[in-house]
């Protein structure tokens, strides 16, 4: 049921993202609360209540569930049994088995290549080991921890197997992916919206300029054919319809010589 203008809004993150969330949401007539761990983050002035707490923390996310008619998050570092204790108070969206899927890389990877999606070339690595063997198949590569980390955090450029000591040390010894260097042509990313009966919007292409390996701009819409953005918007959707989300996900799609991998 579509919750009505007075309703409260909670946001698991209080970042830039959730400040965004926020102000459209006030327009519309919400009240907002979010959790954050940081007192000052960007969200703050613009909600009615801020819990400071961890996003791992449990309890503190069901508190902030039991004073909300509805939780959705800002950021895929949220506890997923924060994310499954809320839910038994108030829907959440999207829910803790996407987020499962979103928030490991590994996890991540191996769902679009069992689902049929395009990847790039890829080995899982939890050794030294199985990095080094990776890397003596690929030849240069990114070797990626399969948690935390984004704009260009959390991921070592390797060149052979010699790197693998430095890779598996300085990604903390954890669980990684490696994945093929590949020269991309351009790197687009497609919004897509699910509702939960299963409506779905899909939003054009935006292409993206990356320095050092961040997101410095974007274009909207990408310049790209009219024929290779319905395709990219096609692989969104059906991202979206696969992991049956509810609610927002941006898909990162790589063009190469006019084929399309997800990131």
């Amino acid at each position: 049921m579509p919750i009505a203008p007075g309703a409260t809004i909670g946001i698991l993150g209080g970042g830039q993202l959730g400040r965004m969330t926020a102000m459209a949401a006030r327009e519309m007539g919400f009240r907002l609360r979010v959790l954050d761990p940081d007192p000052a983050c960007a969200a703050r002035f613009l909600v009615d209540e801020q819990i400071v707490a961890g996003f791992d923390d449990t309890q503190a996310a069901r508190r902030l569930a039991g004073a909300c008619d509805v939780l959705t998050l800002e950021i895929e570092k949220i506890g997923t049994a924060g994310l499954r204790a809320a839910a038994e108070l108030v829907p959440v969206r999207p829910d803790a088995a996407v987020l499962e899927v979103i928030q490991d890389r590994v996890a991540q990877k191996t769902w679009l290549d069992r689902t049929g999606f395009p990847v790039g070339a890829y080995k899982v690595g939890t050794t030294e080991g199985e990095i080094a063997a990776a890397l003596v198949a690929f030849g240069r590569s990114f070797v990626k921890a399969a948690r935390g980390g984004y704009d260009g955090r959390g991921q070592f450029e390797a060149e052979s197997a010699a790197d693998a000591p430095a890779a598996f040390k300085g990604l903390g010894g954890e669980s990684c992916i490696v994945e093929r260097a590949l020269k991309i042509d351009r790197e687009i990313s497609v919004l897509v919206a699910r509702t939960p009966s299963g409506q779905v919007a899909v939003y054009p292409p935006a292409e993206n300029h990356h320095e050092s390996r961040i997101l410095a701009w974007s274009v909207l819409p990408a310049r790209i054919s009219p024929s290779l953005a319905r395709r990219a918007e096609e692989l969104a959707r059906g991202v979206a319809e696969a992991l049956a989300i509810e609610g927002l996900l941006c898909v990162e799609i790589f063009e190469i010589e006019g084929d399309l991998l997800i990131n």
